[in-house]
């Protein structure tokens, strides 16, 4: 067993680092298999899978499957050079859609399988997996007992396999599976990873730092064919040299390791015009970066044009922020042939051409079972914000226009993978993503991204957590109060939120109160207070009275103070002084105010 395992390991780690083609790579790692299990090992590969993985070569039990079938489909490696032969490019997912058949269907050999598969409990997170995404193809007899895993892992199940999925439910611990309507499945299978507002910036770097990493990890495992960036990689228009910049870069190339990148340029504020260099960054696959609303093929894990859209694998639609000015810069084809008409109206009626002209290449798509995907960084109406705010008849941050779900429905895409607002949502085929971590106060959602699975039983979309840190917020109304607050406090961010008068300020320690805080638990204290300014009007009558005894007393009753018999004995003390020591003339002056404070 040792030397079987460490000849996969060999193998994947050769993979890994690119030193050899992923196709052949694949191909010998399917020759051992079938020389170890010689057709008999299926229900083996979850524990083999396992073993890889505390190795430090983590893959699915499906990858398994599919190098084990591929190779016994093509008859071995001979069977594999002659294809090479006849082919100038072998991609690994065309051979899986072309030879890999995973037992499925009302077969003898589908039931004994997938009721092993349920039936052993060991690594059971990466077997719901693989149930999750043959769901649609089990049998009903299976599903009842698929749904029952797959609950007992803590996914929510939502209007599945079919239905109008709402927003996501706060309650849900581990993830969230959903069946769209809008796509009713074709012949070919695709795997499509869906990210966005990842925001890089130098503040919170550690922390999202470790949410790509995790994102990185679980992308690995899960195998897309397609990785789509919605755009805002960047925060506040990061420079070549910052960190966040350099940790951006090295984010999207291990990315790219993986898997063909589409980067969407976000809001002009955050990606600014740095995008270009992710274009040229090296890695094992091709990244594109969208600038300007256009059309984009996917062929054997290469961007290309859309001109023969019967031989894609996948067609992509790009649609980054929508305003005026941007949208008259992107699409200028469109307004020369219009006669460069620059009226609002007219930009307006520019996307809605450009989503109809999709509309027309959907359908030949559609006729051809290709998958069609379209991503955008803006805002749909009736989007829900961070905060919980519906987005109707508004604009977010006042710069972006607008558009309705059925005004991008018209391209007819099966898939809409959108960017722009923190919160994860969906609606039928609409998706954002959210942002990648919570960074701003009032974020109190789930952070994750979408894989989404185009198979022939339809689009299945599954929504993985990532563990961020929360940022929480207590309010007082008056000075705050430690002893309200939670003995212990999560590792995260934490507002404290105060109301007070301004002569109350000198009596609250801030630093006392942070490092308490930090002893429960806090990484980060901030406070927000709001001073309640103290006005001090000169009040009619005091200026009037006579004597310095007067003006005191005539103080004290127009701010409801006591006068004491000490407080008057100070007085004349002052007052004595005053006559006697030298400057008594400038002393004099005020005599009365050490003894109005003292009144206070």
């Amino acid at each position: 067993m040792s030397d079987f395992l460490e000849s996969l390991v060999k193998l994947l780690q050769d993979r890994s680092a690119g030193i050899l083609e992923v196709a052949h790579t694949n191909i010998r790692l399917g020759r051992i298999l079938h020389s170890r299990y010689n057709g008999r090992g299926e229900e083996k590969l979850s524990g083999l899978a396992i073993a890889l993985a505390k190795k430090g070569c983590p893959v699915p039990p499906d990858f398994l499957s599919q190098v084990y079938r591929v190779y016994q489909a093509v008859g071995g490696e001979r069977g594999f050079d002659r294809l090479k032969a006849r082919r100038r490019r072998l991609s690994w997912s065309g051979l899986v859609r072309e030879f890999s058949r995973p037992p499925l269907g009302n077969t003898e050999e589908a039931v004994s399988f997938w009721t092993a598969f349920m039936k052993d409990i060991e690594n059971t997170q990466e077997r719901v997996d693989v149930l999750i995404e043959h769901y649609g193809s089990l049998l009903d007899e299976l599903k009842h007992q698929a749904e029952g895993l797959i609950l007992a892992m803590g996914y929510t199940i939502n209007s599945f396999p079919a239905g109008t999925p709402t927003d996501s439910p706060a309650d849900s611990p581990s993830g969230l599976v959903v069946r769209s309507r809008a796509y009713r499945g074709g012949a070919r299978t695709l795997r499509v990873l869906h990210v966005a507002d990842e925001h890089f910036r130098d503040r919170d770097l550690v922390e999202i730092r470790e949410s790509a990493a995790f994102l990185l990890r679980k992308a690995k495992y899960a195998m897309p064919h397609l990785i789509i960036s919605a755009g805002d990689l960047l925060d506040e228009r990061q420079y070549y040299d910052t960190p966040a910049f350099r940790e951006a870069v090295s984010f999207i190339k291990s990315l790219a390791d993986i898997a063909p990148v589409l980067v969407l340029q976000g809001t002009s504020e955050h990606d600014g015009f740095t995008m270009e260099v992710f274009s040229h960054i090296g890695a094992r696959h091709p990244v594109r970066v969208m600038h300007a609303i256009g059309a984009v093929g996917l062929r054997e894990g290469e961007f290309t044009g859309i001109e023969e859209v019967e031989t894609l694998d996948a067609l992509l639609y790009a649609i980054p922020p929508v305003n005026k000015a941007g949208l008259l810069s992107r699409t200028q084809h469109f307004s020369s042939e219009q006669g460069g008409d620059t009226r609002t109206d007219a930009v307006a009626d520019q996307l809605g051409d450009t989503l109809a002209l999709w509309g027309d290449l959907s359908a030949t798509a559609r006729d051809a079972g290709i998958p069609v995907i379209m991503t955008g960084h803006l805002t749909v109406r009736g989007s829900v914000s961070s905060t919980g705010q519906h987005l109707m008849g508004r604009h977010l941050m006042g710069r972006t226009r607008e558009v309705g779900a059925e005004e991008l429905r018209r391209a007819g895409a099966d898939l809409i993978a959108l960017g722009h607002i923190h919160r994860m949502q969906y609606r039928d085929d609409l998706f954002y993503s959210g942002s990648i971590t919570r960074l701003n106060y009032g974020e109190e959602e789930d952070k994750g991204f979408w894989i989404h699975e185009f198979s022939p039983g339809g689009l299945l979309s599954h929504f993985i957590r990532i563990p961020t840190r929360p940022r929480m917020t207590f309010e007082f109304d008056a000075q705050p109060d430690i002893s309200l607050l939670p003995e212990t406090l999560p590792a995260g961010w934490i507002r404290i939120k105060y109301r007070v008068r301004q002569e109350e300020m000198v009596s609250i320690d801030e630093k006392a109160i942070e490092r308490e805080l930090r002893r429960r638990g806090a990484l980060e204290v901030k406070f927000e207070r709001s001073v309640i300014p103290q006005y001090r009007v000169r009040a009619a009558g005091i200026s009037q009275a006579g004597t310095i005894e007067e003006k005191l007393r005539k103080y004290a009753e127009i701010n409801g103070l006591v006068l004491t018999e000490g407080i008057l004995a100070k007085l004349t003390e002052i007052e004595e002084s005053a006559d006697t020591e030298p400057g008594a003339e400038a002393a004099a002056a005020s005599p009365g105010a050490e003894v109005m404070r003292e009144a206070k």
